[in-house]
């Protein structure tokens, strides 16, 4: 229990730790795909082609390298445009 005088969230303990501290930020990146994936299908209403595109890209699995995926489903190299707009930046 975090004692409400007590500031937890600028005590982010476990970020400092060797087993932690770099892993965090991927988290970050995976939010900057995600967003970037969203903003593609809902560009285009989730329209029958993104339908079968996106159906492609969840069934691939490990049988096909993420990047490569990720460019073929966007038709282009991935961006941060949609993690900034979404952040309002």
């Amino acid at each position: 229990k975090h004692e409400s005088n007590s500031h937890w969230w600028c005590s982010f303990g476990h970020l400092g730790s060797d087993l932690y501290a770099s892993k965090y930020y991927v988290y970050l990146w995976t939010e900057v795909f995600a967003l970037d994936l969203f903003a593609e299908i809902k560009a285009h209403n989730f329209n029958e082609e993104y339908k079968q595109k996106t159906i492609k890209l969840l069934s691939a699995g490990n049988s096909i390298e993420p990047e490569k995926l990720l460019e073929e489903f966007l038709e282009r190299k991935p961006n941060q445009e949609a993690f900034f707009t979404a952040f309002g930046l």
